[in-house]
């Protein structure tokens, strides 16, 4: 719908954490669906926003009229995970494609899938929000794929992929 209402050159802003509310640690509470959320905050259109420690998982809210130090001890740090975002969020499909979301209530997980607009590029992503496990479909012809968060192989067995805990990007 926004592309529709706002000017052809805009971009949205993606964050999971602000000054306005609780940091995701605290709402979201499992450390997979963090990480899932995070990914899929970067698979969106837009520009994605870090906020003041969000990459270590900070637990306190950030005060706008006090000095506030964020927590970089690294006990919670997802900055590998970010750097493996990154050269993602950077491909050209992300900012020029079609994008349609398809939920599972049932497994507490989406598949996101951009499909360029200019080109014959796609990416799927699958992201697990409660830690389930199951078979979850997708767009793709069966056949192994690189997951491009971790390097790991995929595999679509019947237009369905395993579900794992950790998020999943792929080319199709």
């Amino acid at each position: 719908m926004q592309e529709y209402i706002y000017p052809d050159n805009y971009v949205k802003l993606r964050y999971l954490e602000n000054h306005d509310q609780d940091r995701a640690k605290q709402i979201i509470g499992s450390e997979n669906a963090l990480r899932n959320w995070t990914a899929f905050i970067y698979f969106q259109k837009g520009a994605t926003l870090l906020y003041a420690g969000q990459e270590n998982q900070n637990e306190k809210r950030p005060d706008l009229f006090e000095k506030d130090v964020i927590c970089m001890d690294g006990g919670h740090d997802i900055s590998g995970l970010l750097k493996q975002l990154y050269p993602i969020k950077k491909l050209g499909v992300l900012a020029d494609s079609s994008y349609h979301v398809t939920a599972s209530e049932e497994l507490g997980a989406v598949v996101g899938e951009h499909k360029g607009i200019h080109t014959t590029e796609r990416l799927i992503g699958i992201f697990s929000f409660e830690d389930k496990q199951g078979s979850i479909a997708v767009h793709l012809e069966d056949g192994m794929y690189q997951n491009l968060i971790n390097g790991k192989m995929v595999e679509v067995k019947n237009g369905c992929v395993s579900l794992e805990l950790c998020p999943v990007i792929i080319k199709g």
